[in-house]
């Protein structure tokens, strides 16, 4: 097939209706657009797949003003698994994950996948279903197959169950090396849909084989509420342990791993956790504002990450330090929820920090500055000569260089 062949045979496969796609240039700048419908999804790739890395939302997302959240979500007709095959990944080459899958299929009893797509450095396998289904009577589908997958420890991302969920466009190059793009590819193993009723069986009589325990333990089970108070210790604590973590994810590790960790801090409810997993991330070669928002505002205390996770990475890169506690100076009123990244302080909370100054006293360095005044009064002039000044390395009010 063309690559525009399998983006038509995808896309009428896979899901249905309105959606986003994903764009990253190779200088890893992310974005994403808004598509009405599979042609206007069609343009779009063909107008970006050559110098961008290309993903497209699987669920519908009917309402272009709300964000690509998971409870924004509208129809889903499809399930998938995605598993990597890349340096610092379980599988060596796309060839053992393909087996990996294969043998996951014949040791659980599932309907062989319809499509594999291998994504030039991993693979996955979706199971078109013959019917739409409501976000929520999707997920709980969804979390048994990402039960069965972990249970079987096939080595699958654990985005199985996430209805916010973009995967890579078949047909498209995939730009994880840019000196030596992969055009990715679309496989059709059998053709037509799956019977939901019929996966269904299968993947509960799958379920049921596992032990009790395994059973029970289900992807899209909350954690246990974060129960540390936000005193000052402890938001310490959190920013120690966020120092030892790279937040870039192409160099250090993978993006999940930096996403969970994001999630990770959200779970603390703290008022300030926005603003210190942002920190966090813009510490990195690869920061994203859109990207890290989107993140952010996907989180769901439902979908199984919890300050354990960064607890684990925080270990994992050699912090030794303590964990946040109960503490002594607990609040006298509680910690608000955390319902948006709109947050406020005490100003008697802030520490003073020494400022800076580009022009004593009146230009600090570092901080927003507002250069207010009528038309006409000059404010361009000024703007010109600071950046002359500073580019020049002279000419400054206070003559400072």
């Amino acid at each position: 097939m063309t690559p525009l062949e399998q983006q038509q045979k995808y896309l009428k496969l896979v899901r249905v209706g309105s959606g986003y796609l994903g764009l990253r240039t190779t200088g890893k700048e992310f974005s994403q657009c808004w598509f009405q419908d599979d042609p206007q999804a069609l343009t779009l790739i063909n107008q970006y797949s050559a110098t961008h890395d290309v993903w497209g939302s699987m669920a519908e997302f009917p309402d272009r003003t709300k964000s690509r959240h998971a409870d924004n979500a509208g129809k889903l007709c499809s399930l998938w698994l995605d598993v990597d095959a890349h340096e610092g990944s379980k599988y060596a080459n796309p060839k053992k994950a393909e087996d990996a899958i294969t043998q996951f299929v014949a040791d659980t009893g599932l309907p062989p996948p319809n499509l594999i797509h291998l994504t030039g450095h991993g693979v996955q396998a979706l199971w078109p279903l013959d019917k739409s289904l409501s976000r929520d009577e999707w997920q709980p589908i969804a979390d048994k197959l990402q039960l069965l997958a972990d249970a079987h420890k096939l080595g699958a991302d654990p985005i199985t169950a996430d209805a916010a969920r973009i995967l890579r466009v078949p047909g498209t190059l995939n730009f994880r090396n840019p000196d030596a793009p992969v055009r990715t590819e679309l496989v059709v193993v059998r053709d037509g849909y799956n019977s939901l009723d019929e996966f269904e069986v299968a993947l509960n009589a799958a379920v049921e084989k596992l032990p009790p325990e395994v059973r029970q333990s289900r992807p899209s089970k909350a954690n246990p509420k974060f129960e540390d108070p936000e005193t000052p210790e402890n938001v310490a604590i959190v920013k120690d342990m966020l120092e030892k973590i790279d937040p870039d994810p192409g160099q250090s590790g993978t993006r999940p791993k930096w996403r969970n960790i994001i999630w990770a801090v959200a779970a603390t409810g703290y008022t300030e956790a926005y603003d210190i997993a942002r920190a966090w991330s813009e510490r990195g070669d690869l920061w994203d504002e859109d990207d890290f928002n989107g993140v952010w505002d996907s989180f769901d205390p439902e979908r199984g990450i919890g300050f354990g996770t960064l607890v684990h990475h925080a270990r994992d890169a050699s912090y030794n330090g303590p964990l946040p506690g109960p503490g002594d100076n607990i609040p006298a009123e509680p910690v608000p929820s955390l319902s948006g990244r709109l947050m406020t302080r005490r100003a008697s909370e802030i520490q003073p920090e020494p400022i800076d100054w580009l022009v004593e006293g009146s230009i600090p360095l570092g901080m927003l500055m507002v250069i207010g005044g009528q038309p006409g009064l000059g404010k361009s002039q000024i703007a010109l000569k600071l950046a002359a000044a500073i580019t020049t390395g002279k000419g400054l009010p206070d003559d400072k260089i």
